[in-house]
């Protein structure tokens, strides 16, 4: 079992042609009470959105601006900027990653609520609820799982995504990082993969939940995802 008595949080941002939402996620980033240790910024960009994500990063400088030299998409910039805090870091178990779509944000507590929940018992991934906005549509409170099941990920949505998923870089380098092969849904997989390793422990944060937008393109990858499932089995 890993000690968290040194263990500290790193929040990880990919970011695609938006930098005015890129913006708002910056600064509830800045507003946390529990100040991560390092702020990575992966930038998918083209042309001259890519010129307005750096002139925005610039006027943060806590925040490490990576250029995506992997695959084109999130699960290309996200494994990015997970090798450069795996290069950066002398122990993965002891640094926890935080995931923030640029087009969500987060309540001011969050980190600080995913911290203490997660090293309260050595947890290695633990889940906020979250607040569903879709267009046209009330806000929808999605409280995540009560336990980390595999089955779940593959017959419906159980409300882990980017935007509240908190866990130890070591689980995510044991897990094989983001599958960049999918075109989306890439981190309902990756938390299937999470959920197959042994002796993986999850808890989840169901109060003062972040708010979080939900493109509709996230159900895209579902068919690959299952049928990688059915070639797995």
């Amino acid at each position: 079992m890993t000690s968290d008595q040194d263990a500290a949080v790193a929040v990880l941002v990919a970011t695609a042609n938006r930098p005015k939402l890129l913006a708002r996620a910056l600064r509830s980033i800045e507003r946390q009470t529990l100040p991560p240790a390092r702020i990575v910024v992966v930038d998918d960009s083209n042309g001259k959105f890519r010129r307005s994500t750096m002139q925005l990063v610039k006027q943060h400088p806590a925040v490490k601006y990576l250029r995506n030299t992997r695959s084109k998409g999130a699960a290309g910039a996200w494994n990015d900027g997970l090798d450069h805090l795996l290069r950066d870091t002398p122990d993965p178990r002891r640094l926890y990653v935080a995931i923030l779509d640029d087009d969500d944000e987060w309540e001011s507590d969050h980190l600080q609520a995913c911290f203490e929940a997660a090293t309260s018992r050595q947890f290695d991934l633990a889940a906020a609820a979250l607040w569903r906005h879709e267009d046209g549509k009330a806000p929808k409170l999605c409280p995540p799982p009560e336990s980390l099941n595999a089955a779940e990920f593959l017959v419906g949505n159980p409300n882990i995504q980017g935007s509240n998923l908190f866990c130890r870089l070591s689980v995510l380098l044991e897990a094989g990082l983001f599958d960049e092969w999918l075109p989306s849904c890439t981190d309902r997989d990756l938390c299937i993969r999470i959920a197959d390793l042994p002796g993986v422990l999850y808890t989840e944060r169901r109060k003062r939940p972040p708010c979080i937008t939900t493109p509709a393109s996230r159900a895209s990858g579902y068919p690959r995802r299952a049928a990688k499932r059915k070639t797995k089995a």
